[in-house]
């Protein structure tokens, strides 16, 4: 099994090289709405792709993520990178102390958990007033790939843009953003703001309230 979801990271990862995919899409999108700043969260690192992405932002950036293989994966692509520390360790037990982070991410993460308000209100314990939560999420392609086809069987938790950012607003955040990764038919960036029901995957960004 962990031979298998090391080759899993493997693939994952070459995906992430692939010019146009929907996976470097997202990831420069992200790029572009990620704040600088001290210290950040990489809840559900994967494969580390991240972390390396966003290293000359934060004096520190922390990889987290349920799966030892994925944890391996990160480390051996992270190498001995001064700053990066990796954590085998479930979303819904954060071991930081309050407000330790400026930037939180969620990247392709809340999808799989059945309880994603519980992560939530771990991630809004450990961000500072005011810190940066970036959550990429799928679409209507998730209802058609899970609930229709029977695949992404990994899938738990199923929302329109709407639900989500009512989920993250209601975990103590200010969605700042949310717009649409790509359009099936159209390209533009201001339809992938005006139409973000209409996108494959949905990018967020939100900021922890106060007192939240």
């Amino acid at each position: 099994m962990g031979i298998e979801r090391e080759g899993f990271f493997q693939q994952l990862d070459t995906v992430y090289q692939q010019p146009g995919h929907l996976m470097q899409r997202k990831m420069e999108l992200v790029k572009q709405v990620v704040r600088p700043g001290e210290r950040l969260l990489d809840v559900g690192c994967g494969t580390g792709e991240a972390l390396v992405q966003m290293q000359d932002r934060f004096e520190h950036v922390v990889g987290l993520d349920a799966s030892a293989s994925a944890v391996k994966y990160s480390r051996k692509k992270t190498g001995n990178r001064n700053g990066v520390e990796l954590i085998q360790s479930s979303a819904f037990e954060l071991c930081f102390r309050a407000e330790a982070f400026d930037c939180c991410l969620l990247l392709d993460v809340l999808e799989h958990l059945e309880q994603p308000h519980l992560a939530l209100s771990q991630i809004v314990r450990v961000l500072r007033e005011g810190g940066q939560l970036i959550v990429t999420v799928p679409n209507w392609m998730n209802w058609i790939t899970a609930r229709l086809l029977g695949l992404n069987s990994e899938h738990r938790a199923f929302h329109t843009p709407r639900g989500w950012k009512r989920l993250i607003e209601n975990a103590g955040f200010q969605v700042d953003s949310y717009r649409a990764v790509r359009l099936p038919f159209i390209e533009g960036e201001f339809w992938a703001k005006k139409l973000p029901y209409l996108g494959m995957c949905i990018v967020l960004a939100a900021e922890r309230r106060a007192g939240g």
